[in-house]
């Protein structure tokens, strides 16, 4: 009984089964919890990819698709966003580059209508041509109609009663050739080359993350911030700026034929030239620095 009591005495108190806590979770969206959300206000956006190492981002690429089918030409629209034409043939024909060549195609189905358009101006309103004399110098012009030009585009456009391929297979009784692929519109490929965000993308996020993008986007009022931006790139950081040579260190270094540097270290060309000359034996008095004007002293009144 007595080793009961003791024990008894120094045992500690029993814990309920459920004691009440005191202590609060803070919530993992508190944004969202104050301010709530509408997932169909918000335009969802894919994560920001890896720049491309080409230079080609996707701005770039939109800017010369629409470029090429206003004119046409390649070398104007690669020469429109900076790049080069051999660039952009090769992104057309990486791997990844599916939706680029399908855009490029479509730019140039549009720009094939200016040529018609082009053609057809040719056809009715004809082509003036210089007349020249014996000795090559021009002495007037002529208008030269353009029939055949005119021929080739009823052919083209009205095939089942100017085309040629038409009458062999109809005295042939062969059927009409299957109708062309039809290309897509420009509009469409352009959004091709844009990365289509999943259904439902608020779902995929972890409800922290959600927090605060809702809350980014918030507080930038419709405008992606910079490090979501797809064309934003760092800014270049200029070289820093070496001395000029001083004239006495020039002249040592000129007399010496057989002394030649490979790439200067960190410390400068300079630095390098003088220590090649110590080397030799060579020492070049350094100039002397201005001295700054010395402040003019104040009087002291008492």
């Amino acid at each position: 009984m007595r080793n009961q009591s003791q024990l008894s005495e120094h045992s500690p108190a029993p814990v309920p089964a459920h004691a009440p806590s005191n202590l609060t979770v803070p919530s993992e969206t508190p944004y969202l919890d104050a301010n709530g959300y509408d997932p169909a206000d918000y335009q969802w956006v894919p994560v920001r990819r890896k720049p491309r190492s080409d230079g080609w981002s996707d701005k770039k690429q939109r800017d010369f698709i629409e470029t090429l089918a206003d004119g046409g030409s390649v070398a104007d629209a690669a020469r429109a966003v900076g790049m080069s034409p051999s660039t952009a043939y090769r992104l057309r024909r990486s791997p990844g580059g599916e939706a680029f060549a399908r855009a490029w195609d479509a730019a140039v189905a549009q720009a094939v209508g200016m040529l018609v358009d082009v053609a057809f101006d040719r056809a009715i309103n004809g082509t003036v041509e210089p007349v020249l004399d014996a000795n090559g110098r021009r002495v007037g012009s002529r208008h030269r109609p353009g029939d055949r030009m005119l021929m080739f585009l009823l052919a083209a456009h009205y095939p089942d009663r100017y085309g040629k391929q038409q009458r062999r297979r109809s005295a042939r009784g062969e059927a009409e050739a299957p109708a062309p692929t039809p290309t897509p519109s420009v509009a469409e490929a352009l959004d091709a080359l844009t990365p289509v965000p999943p259904a439902e993308p608020e779902k995929l996020m972890a409800p922290a993350d959600l927090d605060v993008a809702i809350e980014v986007a918030d507080l930038g009022d419709g405008k992606l911030p910079g490090w979501l931006d797809p064309d934003r790139r760092p800014e270049p950081v200029a070289a820093p700026v070496e001395p000029p040579m001083p004239e006495a260190l020039a002249a040592a270094w000129a007399a010496q034929d057989d002394l030649h540097l490979s790439e200067p270290g960190p410390l400068g060309e300079a630095f390098e030239i003088e220590l090649e000359l110590a080397k030799r034996g060579i020492t070049v008095p350094r100039p002397k620095r201005p001295k700054p004007p010395r402040a003019a002293r104040k009087t002291r009144r008492v």
